[in-house]
């Protein structure tokens, strides 16, 4: 069984990230975030979020690098 970790709802973990709840509950539906939804509430873990937040900055330093090798090669 895969180990879950410490569950906490949305909308508490959200107000510890630049997202809105609802963004966050986006991702979470979307399948972009791990989460769970119990009852009527999305729940997620502390390292969920910082695995979705990892992955953004990966993703806007890669943009921000062929950016700049664009600007380099228009100069």
């Amino acid at each position: 069984a895969e180990e879950i970790g410490t569950l906490v709802s949305i909308g508490r973990i959200a107000k510890q990230t630049p997202y809105s709840a609802d963004f966050v509950r986006q991702l979470a539906r979307s399948g972009k975030l791990r989460a769970y939804k119990l009852n009527r509430d999305w729940m997620t873990t502390p390292a969920a979020v910082l695995d979705y937040l990892h992955s953004q900055a990966d993703r806007h330093r890669a943009g921000l690098e062929a950016i700049r090798l664009a600007e380099r090669s228009l100069s």
